[in-house]
């Protein structure tokens, strides 16, 4: 696992996984390699550069924290940024606040073509069960 500084946090393998001392905790984007790792793009060198660290590591695109013996994985890194408007909104931001409402249990934000806007933050929901909530309820939460 890396941060955006490409420091690595943790290093694992089937065995075990060590974490830098002082990182713990800490968020980074999920880095794989091994024999059952695809080795390229199939007719595609600069996708395949650009999807590989210069050592083999192949970078997931997912951001994870390793924490209580477990990767953790919160969301996608490489696709979570909606443009709209002129901003850079972080799709992961977005399911992070609205997983804060009690009554949703799962979130999927993604952003759709609008032409006004270039994109529109589109969110989907799941509540608990028995829960109901309005999309004005939903709006004003996101808020």
């Amino acid at each position: 696992m890396n941060n955006s500084t490409n420091a690595t946090i943790a290093e694992g393998n089937h065995k075990e996984t060590q974490v830098r001392p002082g990182l713990e905790g800490k968020e980074g984007e999920l880095l794989v390699r091994g024999p059952s790792v695809f080795k390229e793009y199939w007719n595609r060198p600069q996708e395949t550069r650009e999807a590989f660290t210069d050592d083999g590591w192949f970078k997931t695109g997912d951001t994870a924290v390793y924490k209580d013996g477990v990767y953790w994985i919160l969301g996608r890194s490489s696709i979570d940024i909606i443009k709209s408007g002129g901003y850079k909104i972080s799709a992961l931001e977005v399911e992070r606040h609205l997983l804060a409402h009690p009554d949703i249990i799962d979130v999927a934000v993604i952003g759709t073509p609008e032409a006004t806007w270039g994109q529109k933050v589109t969110a989907v929901v799941q509540l608990r069960k028995g829960q109901r909530m309005t999309l004005p309820e939903l709006k004003t939460w996101a808020r």
